[in-house]
């Protein structure tokens, strides 16, 4: 088997930053429902007013 060159390397913060940035934005675009869907859509998150702000932050702060 070939072998694999081990590399360390130090990120710095605005790299860690930008790493969990990315992988936060996979989680909410690829892996969860789509925005505004809920799996129980009379589930207390999905009807209680005071969550409105929770169910809507994805409308509010769209990066695309």
């Amino acid at each position: 088997l070939p072998s694999i060159p081990y590399t360390a390397n130090w990120f710095d913060q605005k790299t860690l930053l930008n790493i969990c940035a990315d992988l936060c934005r996979f989680i909410r675009c690829n892996i969860r429902n789509h925005p505004r869907e809920f799996y129980d859509p009379y589930s207390e998150l999905a009807m209680d007013p005071q969550f409105k702000n929770l169910r809507e932050w994805e409308r509010e702060h769209a990066i695309e």
